[in-house]
């Protein structure tokens, strides 16, 4: 079971106040402090809580032959080709509630093969730096070409520029893809690339394709991050309403045709020669602690891992 006294050490090795472990772990800063001071008898879900936020952090706490120890993965790299997963991950990296407090993110393009081992179409990775550790995405397909891709990648560079403008490079030049090194070598190798600093995202997205081309699908679009982006750096297009079918919206169950507008038409015709009343569905109704930073450091082994780890069971 976690303990106070790893608490306390785990805050250190990442440099984070209380408050920032509070909110990370969704529980009140009153809560924690008492947590620390050995003042409560916290449940059980309360100290997994703790445990889930400090690992997302890159920190691990076990016991070991009589012995607490608390372990720092100064290197990640999350595994898993999901699109859509992976940029939930950066986003949460990139939020400034984030325990890993970026100091620098670096994005590159590089070519991801497939599961036959073929190369396939440019993709963006993303090396996130922070103060005590470094995480590397760069195992999932994020295309501007894959279904939501575009609108994932948008939504990245988007909280990327507006939380960090200042500590945001690039690799000016597509990069030998690292996903099957060594976490510790494909982070050097990235390190060591040539790097500028993204001021535009045009740059980006035309290593990934053509810039132009995303701003014509998709800059219009009400609600697509495209459309956000391109407001946030003051190139914002005239919006589109109903804009037509395009891979990122067609259902696919359905044809192209099914949702266009004539077959949106001729729906439309029918719902008004129809005398039936349409039928309405049923609704239904259905006190604060000071921070304790300065707390002992407790005397115990302390463990500084580069190696990926698993989470907790």
């Amino acid at each position: 079971m976690l303990t106070s006294a790893q608490i306390r050490a785990a805050r250190a090795m990442i440099n984070a106040k209380q408050s920032e472990l509070a909110a990370a772990a969704g529980i009140s800063l009153a809560t924690l402090n008492n947590i620390e001071r050995g003042v409560a008898d916290p449940r059980a879900s309360t100290l997994d809580a703790i445990e889930r936020a400090l690992f997302a952090a890159g920190i691990e706490c076990e016991s070991e032959g009589g012995s607490d120890v608390v372990r720092l993965s100064a290197r990640q790299r999350p595994s898993g080709r999901e699109s859509l997963r992976t940029s939930q991950r950066i986003l949460e990296l990139l939020d400034r509630s984030s325990l890993l407090k970026p100091d620098q993110i670096q994005f590159f393009v590089h070519l991801v093969p497939n599961m036959a081992g073929e190369v396939t179409e440019p993709c963006l990775g993303v090396l996130v730096t922070g103060a005590a550790r470094r995480v590397l995405f760069d195992q999932a397909a994020l295309s501007i070409n894959g279904r939501g891709g575009l609108a994932e990648i948008a939504g990245i560079l988007l909280a990327a520029l507006a939380l960090y403008g200042d500590r945001l490079l690039f690799s000016p030049n597509p990069v030998t893809s690292p996903h099957s090194l060594p976490t510790d070598h494909a982070i050097a190798r990235l390190t060591a690339e040539p790097t500028d600093p993204l001021e535009h995202p045009r740059a980006l997205f035309d290593l990934l394709g053509s810039w132009d081309e995303c701003v014509e699908k998709a800059g219009s679009r009400d609600g697509h991050p495209m459309r956000d982006l391109l407001a946030f750096i003051g190139e914002e297009h005239e919006l589109t309403s109903e804009p037509d079918p395009s891979p990122d919206d067609v259902d696919p169950e359905l044809g192209a045709w099914e949702q266009s507008d004539e077959a949106q038409a001729e729906v439309d015709q029918m719902s008004a020669t129809d005398d039936t009343p349409p039928q309405t569905a049923a609704q239904e109704t259905g006190g604060g602690a000071e921070e304790n930073d300065d707390a002992p450091t407790p005397d115990f082994e302390i463990v500084m891992d580069e190696e990926d780890e698993s989470p907790p069971s």
